[in-house]
């Protein structure tokens, strides 16, 4: 059995201290990024995923980030034929407005607003971690 694994993407790096170490002290393998990486994991970025696995069990993005946003990094890693379950994905933003959350709920991201609660974050997490397939491989980090 091996433990859940989440990547994080956030450019500010205050942020992505703060939640690697909020998944560490949860059991889980933490991959954080402070830029937006489509295919962080694919040996070809250029191409499309070439992993035969999910990368992660969940995947949370910051939406303002240099580059793109984080509805465009989602939806780029779709394209390139990420295999991480759509459900399992999140977007945070501290400067978010309701056509954003509409757009996210519409894809089936979640969305949190920053600030946010760790407490909340532990409730969806709670929930998503049921469906959690530990026994599944997943691509090699």
């Amino acid at each position: 059995m091996r433990r859940p694994r989440v990547m994080i993407y956030d450019d500010d790096q205050i942020v992505l201290d703060m939640l690697k170490l909020f998944f560490i002290k949860r059991g889980y393998e933490v991959f954080d990024y402070i830029e937006p990486v489509v295919c962080p994991l694919n040996k070809k970025p250029a191409e499309n995923c070439d992993n035969f696995h999910p990368c992660a069990d969940v995947i949370i993005s910051d939406y303002q980030m240099p580059k793109m946003t984080g509805i465009e990094l989602l939806q780029n890693q779709s394209k390139k034929g990420c295999k991480v379950d759509i459900n399992m994905k999140a977007i945070m933003s501290g400067h978010s407005n309701e056509k954003i959350i509409k757009k996210c709920n519409d894809l089936g991201y979640s969305f949190f607003q920053k600030p946010f609660t760790f407490s909340k974050l532990s409730t969806w997490l709670s929930e998503q971690e049921k469906l959690f397939d530990l026994s599944q491989q997943l691509a090699e980090g």
